[in-house]
């Protein structure tokens, strides 16, 4: 367990006026793959994450050798690259997303617990499933990954996760189905 923690930074990106981000699969599946295309280049991976309605919750971890302008840079190509392809393909105009508040960096271990369960509890909240047994199997959040119930995508990595919540095992059914009913 030793060893120093590795810079989390955790990053809500909220929508113009309560616009949908995310009108059908076709739009979170482009997400994704734009989470790949912008973050990786940039020297940044995913600890946790969450596609919500209306907003997208994201724990980042730049690389030890990324400077700290790696997450930003990749935050804001993403952003931009993913409006221009959801104004293009709805008909619509203008900004897609608020401007991003700095993040705010995930410095302690026993932070990084709260963060991820409350990241990959956000589906819970905006309504999307019903209890916490249905994030194993919901495609729009890294709990299915963190779980081991799918492969990870490429932009996630949990070694921090792993390292930094102390005797949990996420393919440990009942011990992480516990751990994620706690709340953050």
């Amino acid at each position: 367990m030793g060893g120093a923690l590795p810079r989390l930074e955790h990053w809500l990106l909220r929508s113009q006026r309560g616009v949908l981000l995310f009108r059908d699969d076709l739009d979170r599946n482009a997400f994704l793959r734009l989470m790949t295309r912008n973050l990786l280049p940039a020297g940044v991976t995913c600890t946790a994450w969450a596609l919500a309605p209306h907003h997208v919750e994201l724990l980042l971890a730049p690389a030890a050798n990324v400077a700290a302008s790696g997450a930003p840079l990749g935050i804001e190509n993403l952003s931009v690259e993913y409006a221009r392809r959801f104004n293009a393909r709805h008909g619509r105009t203008g900004y897609l997303f608020v401007v991003p508040t700095p993040p705010r960096l995930v410095e302690q271990s026993p932070r990084v617990a709260e963060v991820v369960r409350y990241i990959h509890r956000t589906p819970l909240a905006t309504g999307e499933v019903p209890n916490v047994d249905e994030l194993t199997a919901y495609e729009w959040a890294g709990h299915a990954s963190l779980s081991g119930r799918r492969p990870p995508l490429p932009f996630e990595d949990f070694t921090s996760v792993e390292r930094f919540i102390p005797g949990l095992d996420p393919r440990d059914d009942d011990l992480f189905r516990a751990w994620m009913e706690r709340g953050a």
